[in-house]
């Protein structure tokens, strides 16, 4: 018994992978497919918020800018 623990132990010690997480681009792919599923009503909402034409890619653009924001702009280091 104590060796299957030994061994399994040492497995996952050597499967070990750390998480990377994808930083600005993972945000900014999330904001882009969100961009892609808002209704008519949501896309003019965001549209009025961000100040952008209601037009899908000026929605994208926006809310691809404005997801790394929280990261970049209000994040004391």
């Amino acid at each position: 018994m104590r060796i299957r623990i030994v061994w399994l132990v040492l497995i996952g010690a050597i499967l070990h992978q750390p998480a990377f997480a994808w930083l600005a681009e993972g945000h900014e792919i999330v904001a882009v497919i969100a961009a892609d599923n808002l209704t008519p009503a949501a896309k003019a909402h965001v549209a009025s918020i961000l100040g952008v034409s209601s037009d899908t890619s000026s929605i994208a653009k926006a809310m691809e800018a404005a997801s790394i924001r929280p990261d970049t702009e209000f994040r004391a280091d």
